[in-house]
């Protein structure tokens, strides 16, 4: 339990403080990764996968078209669905995002006494491993009935 609440600081602080770089939202950068990672998708399917509503997403879609970081494209597959897809200007603001969330960790990291350092390089690959599709799903059950349960004693 120790391990995830400090997991749960280390990425809320990471969170607050790349927000405050101005080049792009939190919800803006949330949806061009989906983008990168999924492919193209319809506006309905991004809201629902950022937990905004439609209209909502419309807007930030439309946002992100005018400064050319997406683009509208019609379904191959049924001409009559328009997906969104991320251009390579979005791809380039995902890749300097990433690198100066890279570069906020490895100064962070500079940071620590070796020992620190070693122990954290040793724990890298259990770190990636949270990320693998296969946890996921159980983690965010876990997650949601915590949350419920949370809600029931309040």
């Amino acid at each position: 339990m120790e391990t995830a609440r400090a997991l749960e600081e280390i990425s809320r602080f990471v969170v607050r403080q790349m927000a405050a770089l101005p080049e792009i939202g939190f919800t803006a950068i949330a949806a061009l990764s989906m983008l990168e990672s999924a492919g193209p998708r319809r506006i309905t399917e991004l809201a629902v996968d950022e937990g905004i509503s439609q209209p909502s997403m419309t807007a930030m879609v439309s946002r992100l078209e005018r400064h050319g970081l997406v683009e509208r494209r019609r379904d191959p597959s049924d001409g009559r669905i328009v997906l969104v897809a991320i251009t390579g200007a979005g791809r380039e603001v995902i890749r300097r995002r990433r690198a100066g969330r890279v570069a906020f960790l490895s100064s962070l990291i500079g940071s620590l006494d070796p020992t620190e350092q070693r122990a954290l390089a040793d724990a890298a690959p259990a770190l990636r491993h949270l990320t693998d599709h296969t946890v996921v799903a159980a983690a965010l059950h876990a997650a949601k009935r915590a949350t419920a349960e949370e809600r029931g004693r309040k």
